[in-house]
C-alpha cells in the first residue's frame, strides 16, 4: 500500500494528473457528441453518406500527431489544443460505429418481417 501511495498519490497529483484527466474527459465528451450527431445524419441519409464518407475516411487516416504542428500554431499550447487533438483522435470510432449502427437498425425490421413471412 505504501508503494501505491508513493507511486500514484504523489504530492503533485492535483497539478499534474487532474488537468490531463479533465482534458481527456472533455475531449471524449466532444467526440461522443459530434460522433453520435454526425453518425446519425450519415446513417439516416445515404446520399449524404455517399458524398461525405470518402472525406471522412481520408481524415480518419491522418494521425493526430501529424496535426500537432498545425494545432500548435492555430490553438497554442493550452488545453484547447490538447482537447481538440483528443477529440480528433477519438471521434472516428464513435462516428463510424454510429453510422453502422443506424444502418443496421434501419434494415433490421425488414429482415425480421421477411423471416416471419417466410416461416408462416
Amino acid at each position: 500500500m505504501a508503494a501505491f501511495q508513493r507511486i500514484w498519490l504523489f504530492g503533485h497529483f492535483d497539478s499534474d494528473a487532474v488537468p490531463s484527466l479533465e482534458n481527456l474527459a472533455v475531449g471524449l465528451l466532444i467526440a461522443t457528441a459530434v460522433g453520435v450527431a454526425v453518425g446519425m445524419l450519415l446513417g439516416l441519409l445515404p446520399i449524404l453518406s455517399d458524398a461525405v464518407l470518402p472525406t471522412v475516411e481520408f481524415l480518419r487516416a491522418v494521425p493526430g500527431v501529424a496535426l500537432l504542428p498545425a494545432a500548435l500554431l492555430l490553438l497554442g499550447i493550452g488545453p484547447e489544443m490538447k482537447i481538440s487533438l483528443i477529440a480528433y483522435g477519438t471521434v472516428w470510432p464513435v462516428l463510424l460505429n454510429t453510422v453502422d449502427g443506424v444502418r443496421v437498425s434501419i434494415q433490421w425490421p425488414s429482415r425480421s418481417e421477411r423471416a416471419i413471412v417466410t416461416s408462416t
